[in-house]
């Protein structure tokens, strides 16, 4: 008898199981269906419209759409542009996600791209927008940077002593906080010809970026949200653009507070150039629309409105000429000087260099996981939800599945 019940159990759990499987590969595949289905409709759509192109732009990038979109207007093109994060952007690209062309923050990206998914060609730099410390001017006054030289290792030292506090964009998710870091990094190590792995191996310089993280005192994942949070918080640094600090100052200004100071340390400033790159999907028409726009920005009209928007569209050396109203000197920014870029290592190192910060280098933060086990969660959603946790938490599973600075 008891034979017989478990005989029966076991037959009821082999039913239950089958039963779950073909539920989940019902929902699998419906899933999978309707992003096939989406993904065709999508590439009906793609090609309905010979004048139309599709742009997928750094977030940053949103001030110069009414530049784009007037001159599009006046030639009768359809432009869409969607806006996404710096690094986000290399994963839609790589993940399969279709356009016409991509405006990147900086040309370091466009090299993470997989080639034997995303053919970009005709990539040329818009602007130059140097990464830079803004500091409130009397801060800046009172540690006597608006007097002298300014070196890496002066921002370390006030950091270090507890007179300087700053804010920025998360390395690991935005462009502006990457090149910030990597110029960091780059300085500390003593400007070597090209950044190798071994520099990040150097325990000297581990800990002095280490110290220098000990003045973040704000992260955001994003550099409109960053300059949101300056204004409506009380901050006396924020390292980001220098088109972000003129746009912060006019701002201030006009709510009567105090402007920020421009600090550019002479041993080296990270520089984004703005390159705007067609994605060749093999429909000639949109490379031909794509072309008419680039060669506008380029143009001696779009590259004064770029000024306009606190663009330096000068490339290399100096310039006499820039409206000191938006390039205030004032505000510490002298386009009469020339700036030292920082040299970018390669795709590898960079890549190392993010994943050291995520593990070794940034400032320990408090984060609260509130997982739901209420009666609704019962069997496979639980179950999914544990194995999700598992992943999470496991430094090796987390590198496999989530990092994006790690081959799937």
């Amino acid at each position: 008898m008891e034979k017989k019940k478990s005989s029966a159990w076991i037959i009821i759990l082999i039913i239950g199981i089958i039963f779950a499987a073909s539920i989940m590969n019902e929902i699998i595949g419906y899933l999978f269906n309707e992003t096939n289905t989406n993904n065709k409709d999508d590439a009906k759509a793609y090609k309905s419209n010979s004048k139309s192109i599709s742009i997928i732009s750094s977030s940053e990038n949103q001030d110069l759409e009414p530049i784009i979109k007037n001159y599009a207007r006046n030639k009768g093109y359809d432009v869409e542009i969607e806006y996404a994060g710096t690094l986000d952007i290399m994963q839609k690209l790589n993940s399969g996600e279709k356009y016409d062309a991509v405006w990147s923050s900086n040309s370091i990206w466009l090299y993470m791209l997989d080639s034997s998914k995303v053919k970009t060609t005709d990539s040329k730099y818009t602007s130059i927008n140097p990464v830079i410390f803004g500091i409130t001017k009397s801060k800046a006054e009172q540690l006597g940077f608006t007097k002298k030289t300014i070196y890496t290792k002066d921002l370390l030292n006030a950091i270090s002593s507890g007179n300087l506090k700053f804010s920025m964009s998360n390395p690991t998710s935005t462009n502006s906080g990457a090149s910030a870091y990597l110029g960091i990094v780059s300085t500390l190590a003593g400007n070597p010809e090209v950044l190798k792995t071994e520099n990040l191996q150097n325990e000297e310089l581990k800990q002095n970026i280490k110290t220098l993280f000990t003045g973040l005192e704000r992260s955001s994942g994003s550099e409109e949200f960053l300059e949101e949070l300056f204004l409506n918080g009380d901050y006396e640094a924020v390292v980001t653009y220098e088109s972000s600090i003129i746009n912060i100052n006019k701002q201030l200004i006009a709510n009567g507070k105090e402007p920020l100071y421009a600090v550019y340390p002479v041993d080296g400033v990270s520089i984004s150039d703005s390159p705007f790159a067609y994605i060749d999907n093999g429909d000639e028409s949109k490379k031909e629309i794509f072309k008419d726009i680039q060669s506008y920005i380029l143009s001696d009209e779009g590259q004064k409105l770029l000024q306009q928007k606190g663009r330096r569209t000068w490339y290399g050396g100096t310039t006499e000429s820039a409206d000191k109203t938006i390039f205030n000197p004032e505000w510490g920014i002298d386009t009469t000087k020339y700036i030292s870029p920082v040299k970018y290592p390669s795709t590898t190192v960079i890549k190392q260099a993010l994943n050291l910060y995520q593990t070794e280098l940034r400032k320990p933060v408090h984060v609260a996981f509130c997982l739901d086990y209420s009666g609704s969660m019962y069997g496979t959603r639980k179950w999914t939800t544990n194995f999700g946790n598992g992943i999470y938490f496991n430094r090796k599973s987390c590198r496999r599945f989530y990092t994006v600075f790690c081959k799937r």
